[in-house]
């Protein structure tokens, strides 16, 4: 029942996709970092990550997503940068994993 919920009020449905994708923010201390990270599953709204298990203070993040060669061509460049907000973080003893949201790109 608590599934059927869950489902309800999601706004669009997820992909479960995985591909790398580099994660961008501050650390602890205050000091800028770029990691690699693990997209699990997409959808319009936004996407869970896998990461190390390091602590992020802060709440948004910079995601350096691919894109394809005919992106590339067209915007000068093989990497997107998409802002994201933490909406929910938990960890375990190999990664951390990461919900993300999307500003309103698509609403």
């Amino acid at each position: 029942m608590r599934l059927v919920k869950e489902l309800q009020k999601r706004r669009w449905q997820r992909l479960p996709i995985s591909f790398p994708v580099f994660v961008r923010s501050v650390d602890q201390f205050g000091k800028p970092f770029r990691e690699l990270a693990t997209v699990l599953n997409v959808s319009a709204g936004g996407i869970m990550l896998a990461m190390s298990p390091r602590r992020i203070p802060a709440t948004n993040l910079l995601l350096d997503l691919p894109v394809g060669e005919v992106l590339a061509r067209t915007a000068k460049s093989s990497v997107r940068e998409i802002p994201a907000k933490i909406v929910w973080s938990t960890s375990h003893t190999r990664c951390r994993l990461i919900g993300l949201k999307f500003p309103d790109l698509l609403q």
